[in-house]
């Protein structure tokens, strides 16, 4: 192994000869070293949410940071997207926050939000920001400048649920500690899948859709599985996990390094 500086100051590794890491912390100008949530936004610039130093955005060069001084909801983003308008959506532990380019619009309980510690975010096709919480989902409409919020109450699995997706027909997918929702976007109803429905596990941990339009989970306990919304019936099995059309589990006898699985990424 080798370690070299760049003139930046970060450090270089590299792993035999076919693996390059550049590591950048606060000597770099990173605002912490703990991160929690990252984003390349479509002008090639890197964005970091830190647990407890607010967001760092890298141009290529030089970071920058942005914090509640600069008007930032809160110290820890927890989330960061980029809306088709190029505006900057930045969930944090303490609100939600619009980033123009020059200023932020912060939202929080008293302008709709159901709760102010939020998860995660997502902009479904018609440009409509979606947010889970500590209180349920929250759906954000720019036109209106308004809030829908839906708990239990509604169909949710959980209270608090974590990551989200939309598939390809607009319907808006999430992953909680209690199974996995469905917001039908025809119906205007969620729709909730457990075990029973022949998930290998209700605790999801992330959701992303592949360019087939499958959408993946991780768990975990039992490793990551994809669901086909055109074939999975979504309906309540005799044998739980057993030959359910739609769904493919992947595990450590499939050659699963572990069993928890955090993060789901698709290449290109």
């Amino acid at each position: 192994n080798a370690k070299d500086m760049d003139s930046t100051g970060s450090s270089s590794h590299t792993l035999g000869s076919k693996a390059n890491f550049t590591v950048f912390t606060t000597d770099q100008g990173l605002a912490l070293d703990g991160i929690q949530s990252a984003f390349a936004d479509r002008r090639g610039n890197l964005w970091f949410g830190t647990i407890g130093g607010g967001l760092s955005k890298y141009d290529g060069k030089n970071f920058t940071t942005y914090s509640v001084d600069q008007g930032l909801s809160g110290v820890q983003p927890t989330c960061i997207i980029e809306d088709k308008k190029g505006n900057m959506w930045i969930s944090t532990a303490n609100g939600l926050s619009k980033y123009d380019g020059h200023k932020f619009t912060n939202y929080y309980i008293a302008d709709g939000l159901n709760n102010n510690a939020l998860n995660k975010l997502i902009e479904d096709k018609n440009g409509n920001i979606w947010i889970t919480s500590a209180g349920g989902v929250s759906k954000f409409i720019p036109d209106s400048n308004k809030f829908i919020n839906y708990t239990t109450a509604d169909g949710l699995l959980f209270n608090n649920p974590g990551p989200l997706v939309e598939d390809n027909d607009g319907n808006i997918w999430i992953g909680t500690a209690a199974g996995l929702n469905k917001y039908d976007i025809h119906g205007s109803k969620f729709i909730g899948y457990t075990t029973t429905h022949g998930l290998p596990s209700n605790r999801i941990r992330d959701i992303i859709k592949d360019k087939s339009g499958n959408i993946w989970c991780a768990t975990p306990n039992t490793g990551l599985f994809s669901l086909d919304p055109k074939i999975f019936p979504g309906t309540i099995m005799n044998a739980p996990g057993k030959g359910v059309p739609g769904i493919k589990h992947i595990s450590t006898k499939d050659g699963l390094l572990s069993e928890s699985v955090n993060k789901i990424i698709e290449d290109q």
